[in-house]
């Protein structure tokens, strides 16, 4: 290909196998130990084709990372938005908990390449963290805050902020799964449903009304 040429387009299979192939490399060795050629090979594509969509392993890893942490939010948002509304505090808190078991459980790949990431964070420039965490983290935390200010607003739970009260949600409940969900530890489902009546029943002794 010369220097004129534009790169030819990747059909999508061919780009969800490299994706596919990077996240389960990066989420199993992190981005220092995880090789282009092995993902390519996993990938069925040449290492050739992978550089020309992603000419560096860190743009392979950074959009890996982003699209994996909107597709994580938007599964969790999804959730949220079935949960029936004008329920009372305690039925709405327990299913805003149980998606965020379920967020961390049905993308344990995602999660893990973040595990890493979080080690490694000297290879990579600060934005790379500043995309993710929009992308992600902060599109969850949205959701939550959303659902605990209406519930504020109806006099169900008393919170002076929605937002830090949807922090201390999410660290009770995807915290207690993150410190359990290990490479080849699976959190079964009695100890999720176990964190669930914990962290709700904590959340809830600090933000009933009085």
């Amino acid at each position: 290909m010369t220097s004129t040429e534009k790169p030819r387009r990747l059909r999508p299979e061919k780009r969800r196998a490299i994706v596919d192939a990077a996240r389960a490399a990066f989420g199993k060795l992190g981005y220092v130990r995880a090789g282009t050629d092995a993902i390519a090979a996993e990938a069925g594509v040449s290492t050739r084709t992978l550089y020309n969509h992603f000419p560096t392993k860190l743009d392979l890893f950074r959009s890996v990372f982003t699209e994996g942490a909107a597709t994580v939010a938007a599964g969790f948002t999804e959730r949220i938005d079935a949960l029936p509304g004008g329920a009372d505090a305690e039925s709405t808190v327990r299913g805003i908990a149980r998606a965020l078991v379920a967020h961390r459980l049905d993308f344990p790949e995602h999660f893990a390449m973040a595990r890493y990431a979080d080690i490694e964070r000297e290879h990579f420039p600060a934005e790379t963290f500043d995309h993710w965490r929009t992308s992600g983290p902060q599109a969850v935390t949205r959701a939550v805050t959303a659902r605990l200010e209406r519930l504020t607003a109806d006099g169900l739970l008393a919170t002076a902020d929605p937002g830090e009260a949807a922090d201390q949600l999410i660290l009770l409940i995807a915290g207690a799964v993150a410190f359990r969900q290990r490479p080849g530890v699976t959190v079964s489902e009695h100890d999720a449903e176990r964190i669930v009546r914990s962290g709700v029943r904590t959340f809830l002794y600090g933000h009933s009304p009085r």
